[in-house]
């Protein structure tokens, strides 16, 4: 008998099916990773807005607070409608629109992040369309009957792959 050398047509073709299985796979394993990449991005860029915005409204002070007085670090004031801001940014649900029962009103704010431009394959810079959130301040200047707390909660919305997610961040201001 004659000794077998190399693969049968056979062979070569289950490992063809075998590899392109695999290839298969870690391409949409690459796809899951960009998406939770750009999600993460726009979480994170959530979380430094809701941040700074805490921050400088926490440095206006209760007096501006208590008195709807409030100024923004995005360069917008805060509305006190939602029907106020601009139809991009008019993606909020009925019940998120509502300030909820502990606080005494609510604050809306549209804030519009400009991405950085992307060059295609010819080199060519394409502008990416930026990145929309609106945030809502529910202010309460009674918390807990002290008169010189006022309890803030900043939540921030934004829209990615057809759905609205959000982050909350609650934070107190006192009177000097």
């Amino acid at each position: 008998m004659y000794a077998q050398r190399g693969f049968t047509l056979v062979e070569v073709m289950v490992a063809m099916v075998i590899l392109t299985i695999m290839f298969l796979a870690l391409t949409n394993l690459q796809i899951v990773a960009i998406k939770a990449v750009e999600y993460g991005r726009r979480f994170s860029v959530a979380e430094k807005i809701l941040t700074a915005e805490a921050e400088f409204i926490s440095t206006q002070g209760y007096d501006n607070v208590a008195q709807n007085n409030i100024a923004s670090q995005m360069g917008n004031n805060y509305y006190s409608s939602y029907d106020q801001l601009e139809n991009n940014y008019k993606f909020l649900t009925q019940e998120q629109q509502q300030c909820g029962q502990e606080y005494e009103r609510c604050l809306f704010n549209q804030v519009e992040v400009e991405r950085q431009w992307q060059k295609d394959q010819d080199q060519q810079d394409h502008k990416l369309p930026p990145y929309r959130y609106v945030l809502k301040l529910g202010v309460d200047t009674d918390y807990l009957g002290i008169t010189n707390l006022a309890r803030c909660q900043l939540t921030a919305y934004w829209q990615y792959r057809g759905k609205t997610h959000q982050m909350t961040l609650v934070f107190f201001v006192r009177k000097q």
